[in-house]
């Protein structure tokens, strides 16, 4: 599988906790743990999407209806797939980025 963009465990645990640094970073398990079932909601260009993370190792995202009416409905939303290698949180949208 060829690796999309990915996010040190550290600054994910930052975002979904809001606690300070970690001593060492989570291993891919513990990542994981934090990751699957919770929604993380990814701050960009001052738009907030929320990203579901399923067990399944599948993702979607939302934008809310003011982004997403700029945005236009093909890409309001969007669905992907998102993986762990090297303690990093990897992910690759469909549409999206």
């Amino acid at each position: 599988m060829k690796l999309g963009p990915c996010i040190a465990s550290a600054a994910v645990v930052f975002a979904v906790t809001a606690g300070g640094a970690l001593a060492k970073p989570m291993s891919d398990a513990e990542l994981r743990k934090v990751v699957v079932g919770k929604t993380v909601i990814l701050r960009t260009d001052g738009v907030d999407v929320p990203i579901a993370y399923r067990g399944n190792g599948t993702m979607r995202g939302r934008l809310k209806a003011f982004a997403a009416a700029f945005a236009g409905p093909a890409k309001a939303s969007d669905s992907g797939k998102w993986w762990i290698a090297n303690n990093q949180l990897c992910q690759r949208w469909n549409k999206w980025l």
